[in-house]
């Protein structure tokens, strides 16, 4: 009777030393919780230590991205082939929003770890085929898993940068930009992504620098989207490219009660926008995600938007969505151009908008998409929209 006891001891036992084994060993694949520090990585000299110490002389092969817009800036910066899985917002239904998912399908291809906004899934994490040697993630406070948090459950580093934009936190971008390259080993192609920017930016601006404050056009650029698609009173404040072209971006006189306190975005009232009366509608794309009350629709059937000086003078224009889980930025930079062709036609003259947003799709994301976004709209990216069709 005692050797039966025995020998069913001896075959529990066994598959329980054998797991063991498998987790010791799989624990190898990753840096303990022992060897990094609790605080995450948050600069390129903090970077350059951990690597020193754990990895010297050795790539980063394997990764995965957190946050809005991450995957974004990592396949600008050519790193997409280090991705071993990515967040649900890349396998969106809507990729004719985002162009780098368009450039890069083989992100749908690869598992799910996250869902959006660091909503992280640490199961899925440390049961993926390829361990990440790094998590890059978005510094946002109050987003999902605080970072310290996530850095002790998994045992993997998590480096933490801002998103950056290209207005008034332009050097915050740049920053991050340097930081990626510095962990991807792309520290060239982070410099030229950078004077890419500064040289777009610079020449929109020179082509309207001398233009005087009163003979600056009005404008307004309505169905911005904010955390999913809205009609036409959605817009943004200190739109970057109005910005740039020297031009009056009517929501700027938005009150300060009206702002939402973390963002640009604001919600006007549809009389607001009616006394406004801008010269020039610029509609964001994205507002046709909508089933109804798109910024297109509720111009041909709000009898108060008949009104708008923009409409009567039939001066209402379609552009590539400015934000998609964060903002688009080579689709801002295509917009701006497009832009400066409409409101001062004698400047931009030279410039075929659609040959220009090409040319900054292929730099940025490796493919010139703009074809494969305007299918869906029926060839209207950059055109007039006939409100009476």
């Amino acid at each position: 009777m005692k050797n039966g006891i025995k020998g069913k001891e001896k075959k529990i036992f066994l598959p329980i030393f054998c797991l063991a084994c498998i987790l010791c060993f799989c624990s190898g694949c990753r840096p303990t919780l022992t060897e990094i520090s609790e605080e995450p990585i948050r600069t390129p000299e903090q970077w350059r230590q951990w690597k020193q110490t754990h990895k010297p002389n050795e790539p980063i092969r394997h990764l995965v991205c957190g946050g809005s817009g991450v995957s974004r800036l990592l396949v600008y910066l050519d790193g997409t082939e280090r991705l071993v899985a990515v967040e649900a917002a890349d396998h969106s239904p809507n990729s004719w929003t985002a162009p780098y998912r368009i450039a890069h399908p083989e992100l749908q291809k690869l598992p799910i770890w996250s869902n959006d906004h660091g909503r992280d899934q640490v199961e899925k994490l440390l049961s993926l085929e390829n361990s990440p040697e790094v998590i890059l993630r978005l510094d946002m406070p109050g987003m999902g898993i605080p970072p310290e948090e996530l850095q002790r459950r998994t045992g993997i580093p998590v480096a933490l940068f801002s998103y950056g934009d290209l207005l008034t936190q332009r050097e915050a971008l740049f920053g991050s930009l340097r930081f990626l390259g510095e962990i991807l080993e792309k520290q060239d192609r982070a410099e030229e992504i950078i004077l890419f920017f500064e040289q777009e930016i610079a020449e929109l601006r020179r082509r309207t620098a001398d233009v005087s404050p009163a003979s600056r056009p009005s404008a307004y650029v309505g169905g911005i989207s904010y955390r999913g698609a809205h009609g036409l009173n959605s817009t943004s404040l200190h739109f970057p490219p109005l910005r740039w072209l020297h031009a009056e971006n009517v929501a700027d006189r938005i009150s300060p009660d009206q702002r939402n306190e973390k963002s640009v975005h604001a919600i006007v009232p549809r009389e607001q926008l009616t006394a406004w009366s801008p010269e020039v509608l610029f509609i964001d794309m994205a507002t046709l995600a909508l089933t109804s009350n798109s910024a297109v629709e509720e111009l041909r059937t709000i009898p108060l938007y008949r009104s708008l000086k923009a409409v009567e003078n039939g001066k209402v224009y379609l552009l590539l969505p400015n934000s998609s889980y964060n903002v688009n930025f080579c689709s801002q930079l295509a917009n701006a151009w497009f832009m400066g062709t409409v409101l001062y036609p004698d400047r931009f003259g030279d410039i075929d908008p659609r040959k220009k947003a090409e040319e900054i799709f292929l730099f940025l994301t490796g493919d010139s998409v703009l074809d494969r976004i305007d299918a869906p709209m029926s060839d209207r990216i950059f055109r007039q929209i006939k409100l009476n069709q």
